[in-house]
């Protein structure tokens, strides 16, 4: 029915991002999930503001953070997780890195469930560059590097 439709299509398009910009709404994020039943305390480093991003950039930077938040919450058992943004002479650093359990990213990602490829297919959409460093017992590091258009 319309609600449903409408109801996708705000979840294409957060309110939150679209009114306050990625880094409110990123600030906002952990509201919106505990980290964990664990008492896993989430650190927010970001910049006060950010350079006008195009929507569909933030779109994904967004969804990525909270797809990662969701990885850690459900898979991780960490009781530190640091999302970290950084603005930097035209390229935009997004790291998220959490103490838990870790898995082996040598092995296939895909045994670490589905977020991963909806993550790295969501960095791919915007042009970014998108790495996963994990090692069982050593916590987890996904990292994304998009550059402003010239």
């Amino acid at each position: 029915g319309i609600a449903l439709k409408r109801k996708v299509v705000a979840d294409l398009r957060p309110p939150l991002l679209s009114e306050l910009g990625l880094v409110e709404a990123l600030r906002a994020l952990p509201d919106s999930g505990d980290i964990g039943e664990h008492g896993g305390k989430l650190e927010i480093d970001l910049p006060d503001a950010l350079p006008e991003l195009p929507a569909q950039t933030a779109l994904a930077l967004y969804r990525i953070a909270q797809e990662a938040l969701s990885n850690i919450t459900k898979h991780a058992r960490a009781t530190d997780v640091l999302l970290k943004l950084l603005e930097d002479g035209g390229r935009l650093e997004m790291c998220i890195s959490d103490n838990g359990r870790g898995f082996d990213s040598e092995q296939s990602e895909a045994s670490y469930g589905f977020g991963l490829a909806i993550m790295r297919e969501r960095a791919a959409s915007i042009s970014a560059s998108f790495d996963v460093r994990s090692q069982p017992g050593q916590g987890t590091e996904v990292r994304l590097v998009w550059h402003f258009p010239e």
